[in-house]
């Protein structure tokens, strides 16, 4: 069997020449912007993306410990910030929002007393926000929570806030080693 073989005419070659750089020029004008009545070219360099990150309060106790290496007498006070002891519960804003840091007795120092003013914590230092300087009572409501600081900050270099507590052994206080839980609640602001 032979295949004839159908040839190509001259003028359809020519049609097809033309038509490839009929459509080489266009091409060429798009991209150079020169013909701007052309649909889905960008006509600005610039987009925009929209998105929303989710606030997480959170907060950890890098130092969680106070110890007042010295024994006291009854009716004998302490403080975490004097030379001798120069301790403090350090507390770090490891989420993404700003804070209020609020605390409470969740277990009694003491006995003989349910703290009163013979516990007591204030804001010693921090990275940012505002210090509650003064000592305040360490309440055992977590209702009755106190502020020890507003505005605890969530970027790394301005999170740190550092913690102390002045201790009063009670009159009657039993002797023996004692230890109470402060727990902190951080709450985004």
């Amino acid at each position: 069997m032979v295949v004839a073989k159908k040839k190509i005419s001259n003028n359809l070659l020519s049609i097809l020449l033309g038509f490839a750089i009929l459509t080489s020029i266009v091409g060429i004008l798009a991209s150079m912007n020169i013909l701007s009545p052309l649909t889905g070219a960008a006509t600005q360099q610039n987009a925009t993306v929209n998105l929303t990150v989710i606030g997480v309060s959170s907060c950890i106790l890098s130092d969680s410990n106070i110890n007042f290496s010295v024994p006291l007498v009854r009716l004998s006070s302490n403080k975490s910030d004097d030379p001798a002891v120069n301790d403090y519960h350090a507390l770090e804003n490891d989420g993404n929002t700003n804070l209020s840091i609020t605390a409470w007795g969740a277990t009694d120092l003491w006995g003989t007393t349910n703290n009163d003013n013979k516990w007591m914590i204030r804001c010693n230092n921090t990275q940012s926000g505002v210090c509650t300087s003064t000592y305040a009572n360490v309440p055992n409501i977590v209702g009755s929570a106190v502020t020890v600081l507003d505005g605890l900050e969530s970027e790394d270099t301005i999170d740190l806030v550092y913690l102390g507590v002045n201790v009063t052994v009670p009159n009657d206080e039993p002797s023996g080693i004692k230890g109470g839980f402060i727990t902190y609640i951080c709450t985004e602001i």
